[in-house]
Parts: structure tokens; C-alpha cells; sequence
């Protein structure tokens, strides 16, 4: 599809099944049909133009992953309306089954549920909306990660979602309703164990080493740690991915009161994903939980290298031949992305503050690259401006084509692209 002229009606990949990145594709080939409809100057669809149907390829994804169905540990707060509604009292006190979906790494496969002596296993939650393993690359990031790792995605509520209730006290009474407010999905030990029981048979040894969020994920991390549903002191890592919201404070002390040497890692890249304080503009020196000595940050805001370098990966696969998801593209801004793409760091290996991760994890990786130093470099400057001079038309390749799963509106592929780009360096 030509991006400046119209724009899909869904998404052109299933988020539950394709690949979006090429390192993640599988060899089974899928055809996806979706609608373009033409679109104005505004953005807007023209009036009296008909949808036409649009056969995109594509390839399953490569990683396979496990879903597990238990009920939510923590209470819902499904409201009678999506805004200023009250608690809706016909399911108060109901329950509803969350999803947990389940990557084992290749190390982690390797592992046997008999060998006496073998690496434990290390147990990664990244609380998010439920779609970042394929969505975002994250199984692809963490499959050749050194420690034997599984990856468990806990899908948190989005307002927009359809729940099934039901009764605990009488369990075959049901109700599905849209959840109208966002709310947190916890994960218990049990729940934990019995996805690594599925894999190996039995409970193998493992540590729940690195706890995550991202998005409405935070209250889903927040309500774990809240309630103290699996165990916290072989915590590593506390990663926020841009959902530094006030809330957390307490979550996030409970953990460094039980481990002191947990790293807490805040990456901050939009207004809208964290809380700042009252009354202040909205920057990074206003966060609300900002400059706290004994924790961690990353600032992303405002910052075209992180934007210019992430969203040109995007655009430059879906025009693959491969995915043809867009085509054409402007000349000027083909020239451009050309020229970018053309001095890209692999994937998964750009750093994005290189004093933290050396101060988290001892030392960079061989052929990392920090994002502040592919920045500055005078080889790359002049392409990363001259991309980001096209930045209207990089917003109408990723919301138009919803190369992110949705059509992001201009300004949030920001918070959705961060996992795309950093899920790497602290969930491995």
C-alpha cells in the first residue's frame, strides 16, 4: 500500500502467530488479506470511495510459544462506562481467567528434567497488553540469550478488551462485557511452576530473576508485588518501560527492601507513560519518581536517535520484498531511509545507556553499540537528520500500515516502539 494515500483497516499480520521481523520468521508462508481505504490531505477517509482488498505475504513466526489460562490473582475493576464510571456492582467479586503465554530459549530447551547439574533456570515477567512476544520481536530477543530462560508474557486488561466473567460461587454463571477500564493481571508461584512443569515434566530449578512492565503491565507488577505472589529475593532486575507511573513507588521499595542489590531500571520516553509532577511541565526532571539515588534511568524523550534508528528498522522491513507491505514510498524518503539503513546497528545489539548497562551488567557485549555513540558519529548524523525531516511520513508508514499491530496515532509509536529496540538488553 502507498502510505500517503490510504491506510489498512487491520492490522496486515496476525499478532498471535506471524513474524514481523525477518530474524523471526519461520519457512511457512502466509497470505494476509486486509482493506486499504483511501484517505485525504487530513487523514481522513474520502467520502464515496470504497475499501479494495489487499493480499499481503508474510511467515509464521518461528518461536514457538505455550498459553496457559488461570484466573486472575488480583480483583477486576470493570467499570459501567469507559470514562467517570463506577465500579459495575453485577460482577463485583467475579472472576476472570488471564492468559500467560510462555517462550522457553534456546539454552532453556537444551535443559533436561533429569540431569543433576545444569544451569537454573531463569524465570523473565513482562507484565504488558498481552501481544509483545511476537508484536515486538521479544521471543526473538531473548531466544539466544545465554542464561537457559523462560520468557512469561502476562496479558494485562486494555479498556477496549471483552472479558468473561464469572461467579465464583457458582462458576457456570457467566458474563462477557467490555472491561471499560484498565487493570492489573497478576501471576502466582503456581502458576509459574506449572509452566515449567508443562515444559519439563516436573518443577526443575529456576529463579524468578528479572520482573518487567510495560504499559498497562504496571498494574499488574504493581498488584504482584503488592500482594506478594511469587517470591522476590533472587530479583535481579525491576525494568518500567515507559509506565513509571506514582503508584509503583510502593512495589518497587517492597522489592529493594527484600533485596537490596535489585537493579530498578526506568526507561522514560513519553508524557503520557509516566506521571510527573503537579503543576510542572512534563520532562524528565519533573518525573514524579525522579532522581531516587538508589534507582535507575534511561531518557529517551525527545531523542531522534532512538526514533530515527527504531522506526527506520520498521519501515525498512515492511517494504521487504519478503512482506511488501508498503509500496511505494516517497523518493526523497526512500532516498533518506536508504541512506539510514544503510549504517543501522544489528538489531538487538544497540545500547541504550552504555554506563548502566556496564554498571548492571559488567561489561557491553561484543559488537553492542550504544545509541548515544551511533549518534554522534559523524558518519551518521547527517542520515539520521535527514530521516527524521520525513518523520510525518515514517508516522503515516507505522500508523497507516500498523506496522506496530494498531494504528498508533502520530506521536505513539514513541512508547511502542521502545520494547522493538531495548527488550533485549535487560530481559536477557
Amino acid at each position: 500500500m502507498d502510505p500517503e494515500r490510504y491506510r489498512l483497516d487491520r492490522s496486515p499480520r496476525s499478532l498471535q502467530a506471524d513474524a514481523f521481523f525477518t530474524a523471526d520468521r519461520s519457512t511457512t508462508a502466509v497470505t494476509r488479506t486486509v482493506n486499504q481505504i483511501e484517505v485525504d490531505a487530513n487523514s481522513r477517509d474520502r467520502a464515496g470511495v470504497a475499501p479494495t482488498p489487499v493480499s499481503i505475504p508474510g511467515f509464521k513466526n518461528q518461536h514457538a510459544v505455550t498459553s496457559l489460562s488461570e484466573p486472575n490473582p488480583l480483583p477486576h475493576t470493570r467499570r459501567t462506562a469507559a470514562k467517570d464510571g463506577v465500579i459495575d456492582a453485577v460482577v463485583a467479586g467475579w472472576k476472570h481467567n488471564a492468559t500467560y503465554t510462555c517462550f522457553f530459549s534456546q539454552a532453556a530447551r537444551a535443559l533436561s528434567a533429569t540431569a543433576p547439574e545444569q544451569p537454573r533456570l531463569q524465570v523473565k515477567l513482562l507484565f504488558g497488553t498481552g501481544s509483545e512476544y511476537y508484536r515486538h520481536g521479544v521471543c526473538g530477543a531473548v531466544e539466544t540469550a545465554a542464561q537457559s530462560t523462560l520468557l512469561i508474557v502476562v496479558t494485562g486488561i486494555e479498556p477496549q478488551y471483552e472479558i468473561e466473567f464469572w461467579n465464583p460461587g457458582n462458576p457456570a454463571e457467566k458474563r462477557t462485557l467490555t472491561a471499560n477500564n484498565r487493570w492489573g493481571v497478576g501471576i502466582t508461584t503456581a502458576s509459574i511452576e506449572k509452566a515449567i512443569s508443562g515444559r519439563y515434566g516436573r518443577v526443575i530449578n529456576y529463579d524468578i530473576s528479572v520482573c518487567a512492565a510495560f504499559s498497562t503491565g504496571y498494574l499488574g507488577l504493581q498488584g504482584s508485588v503488592g500482594s506478594a505472589l511469587f517470591p522476590f529475593d533472587r530479583l535481579e532486575r525491576m525494568v518500567i518501560y515507559d509506565c513509571l507511573y506514582g503508584t509503583l513507588k510502593p512495589a518497587l521499595d517492597k522489592v529493594k527492601s527484600v533485596k537490596g542489590s535489585t537493579h530498578i531500571i526506568a526507561y522514560v520516553v513519553t508524557e503520557g507513560g509516566n506521571s510527573f509532577q503537579k503543576g510542572q511541565p512534563a520532562n524528565f526532571n519533573t518525573l514524579a519518581l525522579g532522581q531516587i539515588p538508589t534507582w535507575n534511568y534511561v531518557n529517551l524523550m525527545g531523542n531522534v536517535g532512538f526514533h530515527a534508528v527504531t522506526s527506520a528498522r520498521l519501515v525498512n522491513e515492511a517494504r521487504s520484498a519478503a512482506a511488501r507491505i508498503l509500496d511505494p514510498l516517497p523518493s526523497a524518503y526512500e532516498t533518506a531511509l536508504n541512506e539510514l539503513v544503510a549504517k543501522l546497528p544489528t538489531r538487538n545489539t544497540t545500547v541504550s545507556n552504555d554506563a548502566l548497562f556496564r554498571k548492571v551488567k559488567g561489561s557491553l557485549p561484543g559488537g553492542a553499540t550504544a545509541l548515544a555513540t551511533f549518534a554522534a558519529d559523524k558518519a551518521n548524523v547527517a542520515a539520521i537528520r535527514d530521516f527524521f525531516r520525513h518523520v510525518t511520513t515514517t508516522r503515516h508508514c507505522i500508523g497507516r500500515a500498523q506496522l506496530l499491530g494498531w494504528p498508533a496515532p502520530p506521536g505513539e509509536e514513541w512508547h511502542d516502539m521502545l520494547l522493538v529496540e531495548f527488550a533485549w538488553e535487560y530481559l536477557t
